[in-house]
């Protein structure tokens, strides 16, 4: 028995693959230009690499976390800057 593989599937696997490829490129960037800006300053080279890190999965964790906290009403913020009797 052979299975065949609709010809809708590839795109979307290459553009995943693309995505994750360009993820994974800004993250060795960020990471490495952080490294290389604090080594100047007697810092050593690794813990560039984990800030650069750090910073590069931040940025892509923090705005997801922050849409779904506003998304789910669940934001402190929320309640605070509400007027009273509005439907937030």
């Amino acid at each position: 028995m052979s299975i065949k593989q609709s010809e809708r599937i590839g795109p979307p696997f290459w553009a995943g693959r693309s995505r994750a490829f360009h993820m994974m490129l800004a993250l060795c960037m960020t990471a490495t230009g952080t490294a290389r800006f604090m080594a100047p300053m007697g810092y050593d080279i690794k813990v560039g690499y984990g800030v650069g890190a750090t910073l590069e999965l931040a940025k892509g964790v923090l705005p997801v976390a922050v849409t779904h906290q506003v998304r789910a009403k669940r934001a402190v913020w929320c309640w605070r800057l509400a007027p009273p009797g509005s439907a937030l």
